[in-house]
């Protein structure tokens, strides 16, 4: 066979092989690209990950020895093809060279549409086909049934009471009320978010936004939950890889966000946001939060009730009231208590703590009053009366009680008398 006759009869073999592969078959479609890869060939979720860290940024992404896409602005591990990293423009070239074709198409291992009269990489659907009629036959089955619409893959439009291929507007949904919706918008939904947290803590939430514009959410079109006071160690919050969350559903971001290092309350509150060239924010915020940010142990004196002058060597009652304002609850095993100050530890009034009963469990927020019966110093004078929390071993934490002056003052003379037979009476009428 003459050379010429031999590249006739392979170039039809070549050109099928490249459509059954999605290979472009012009090299202009891939002077930017790398060459498409064998769709067999396995990319592990951690090479996709750390390459759609530069997404959107072409000089990073080729620093780290990734491919970048311009059809779909995406950073893929080299060797990605074209289909995989949502280049079905691309993908799909080879094969159109038969649109209008049925024979040819089918000869080079593509499937033919007819309703398009296009030819595409063999497991494009008929939505994607452009086949909207047929697409939304097969949806149409479900009108009426919500979960049997979602099960299929469609979206279901409750304002026209009817299942629709997933990306139909909602005007082509008949929902001509909703027409006007703007492109991109938003409404809370839901949230769940702790009051208190420890300083540096790492914890989790999770809130939840529905699409209420005409046009759906997607990763690679760079819909973010996003957060622009940066608070809590994250700004966005990502949709999952090749999730899109189209108009009327719902999307929970469950966000893992660190506690400021300093005590304090501060506010919570995202929206959600469009990165990339047409970047915004859009739609309702989350309702403003406030998160306080506590020590493991913290006190706050509440209020007391003291007596400022007491008899000589006289018993008397006192009570003091603390909240608890640490993350920690107080119990009596765990060695909280409530001990003297100026001068800590002293035992003025014959007592150096008052202890919480066994069956005391005081939470964040929960207050405890601790009464107890004293003595008063058998020489009159003015004495100081304070307290503060402490855990027995661990540490004082917390406000102070304000300090009480007592004044002690001798016995009136009536009571001065002969002391009761049997007992042993204080010498105070003699002070």
């Amino acid at each position: 066979m003459n050379p010429i006759r031999r590249a006739l009869f392979w170039l039809p073999l070549l050109l099928a092989t490249a459509a059954c592969t999605g290979a472009p078959i012009d090299e202009s479609l891939s002077s930017s690209q790398e060459s498409v890869a064998e769709e067999s060939i396995a990319v592990s979720q951690d090479a996709v990950t750390d390459c759609r860290a530069f997404d959107g940024d072409t000089n990073k992404c080729n620093a780290a020895g990734c491919a970048y896409y311009f059809c779909s602005e995406q950073c893929h591990p080299k060797g990605t093809s074209y289909c995989n990293a949502g280049c079905f423009e691309l993908c799909n070239a080879a094969c159109r060279t038969y649109d209008g074709n049925l024979n040819a198409c089918n000869a080079a291992g593509c499937a033919y549409f007819v309703c398009s009269s296009r030819c595409y990489t063999k497991g494009t659907s008929l939505c994607d086909a452009g086949c909207s009629a047929e697409c939304n036959a097969a949806c149409r089955t479900h009108d009426g049934d919500l979960n049997g619409c979602n099960a299929a893959g469609c979206a279901y439009y409750v304002c026209s009471n009817r299942c629709y291929t997933k990306g139909t507007t909602l005007c082509e949904a008949g929902c001509t009320d909703q027409c006007s919706v703007p492109e991109r918008n938003s409404a809370f939904v839901s949230q769940s978010v702790p009051s208190y947290v420890l300083p540096g803590q790492s914890f989790q939430v999770s809130v939840t936004m529905r699409n209420t514009g005409a046009k759906g959410w997607s990763y690679d079109q760079f819909y973010r939950l996003g957060d622009s006071s940066r608070t809590w160690g994250l700004a966005r919050g990502f949709l999952a890889l090749g999730e899109t969350i189209w108009p009327s559903y719902s999307k929970t971001f469950v966000l893992n966000l660190t506690a400021p290092s300093t005590p304090g309350t501060y506010n919570f509150q995202w929206q959600m946001v469009k990165d990339g060239v047409d970047a915004g924010w859009f739609g309702q915020l989350s309702p403003r939060t406030p998160i306080t940010v506590m020590q493991q142990r913290d006190a706050a004196f509440v209020s007391q009730s003291v007596p400022t002058v007491v008899t000589a060597g006289s018993l008397f009652s006192a009570s003091v009231t603390m909240r608890n304002t640490g993350a920690i609850t107080w119990t009596a095993a765990s060695g909280y208590e409530l001990g003297t100050q100026s001068p800590q530890d002293n035992l003025t009034f014959g007592k150096g703590r008052i202890y919480l009963n066994a069956s005391d469990s005081i939470a964040t927020g929960g207050t405890k009053t601790f009464t107890q019966t004293f003595s008063a110093p058998g020489t009159p004078g003015t004495y100081t009366f304070q307290w503060r929390m402490l855990q027995r071993g661990i540490a004082w934490f917390g406000a102070y009680s304000p300090a009480v002056t007592i004044t002690v003052v001798r016995p009136s003379s009536s009571s001065c008398g002969e002391c009761p037979k049997g007992q042993t009476c204080p010498h105070v009428c003699d002070l």
